[in-house]
């Protein structure tokens, strides 16, 4: 697969002033995490306990790096808020601080996929390089740049040890958000 995909709201986007007719402006897109779409394809042997601690950490990242303006053209309802933006940010910070240090030495690997939806072969031509695949279609030359296949065996080894430390440190807030305790 490639980058994450694309999914579609099923809602314009409305600009509504005070006293004017409201406005259709376009259409809005979200994208999907690209742990989402690995859960949902199985490329990885994840369970849904791994898949929520997942959320938890790019939430808290979300939650880290929010803003007021970010806050208003956001549609998740995980992240949008009332009231002080401070409190939260700070909560987001200590959040996300203390799952990094959870996951220690694999932080970049865990930080591709997660947050910045790079899947395992980018990761991997981004810390080993690639090569050029040449493939010949109706006479034409066309060449593509590939990982290596133990390159990309490497950074899905080094997510899985990232995804287990995460896990032992954010299982137990994940169960706590969905109600159930330990």
């Amino acid at each position: 697969g490639g980058f994450a995909d694309l999914r579609r709201i099923h809602a314009a986007v409305i600009v509504d002033r005070a006293g004017h007719r409201a406005i259709v402006i376009g259409k809005a897109y979200m994208r999907v995490p690209w742990f989402e779409t690995m859960y949902a394809r199985r490329i990885s042997a994840m369970d849904k306990t791994d898949l929520l601690c997942l959320r938890y950490y790019r939430r808290a990242h979300e939650a880290a790096n929010r803003s007021e303006v970010k806050s208003c053209l956001n549609r998740d309802d995980a992240i949008r808020g009332t009231g002080s933006f401070a409190p939260a940010t700070v909560a987001g910070s200590w959040e996300l601080t203390m799952c990094e240090e959870a996951i220690g030495s694999v932080l970049d690997i865990m930080r591709a996929i997660v947050i910045e939806d790079q899947p395992f072969a980018a990761v991997a031509m981004q810390r080993f390089g690639s090569r050029e695949e040449v493939t010949w279609k109706d006479g034409v030359r066309k060449v593509r740049l590939v990982p290596m296949r133990k390159h990309v065996v490497i950074i899905e080894e080094e997510f899985v040890v990232g995804l287990s430390r995460l896990r032992a440190h954010a299982e137990l807030y994940v169960k706590i958000e969905r109600g159930t305790r330990p």
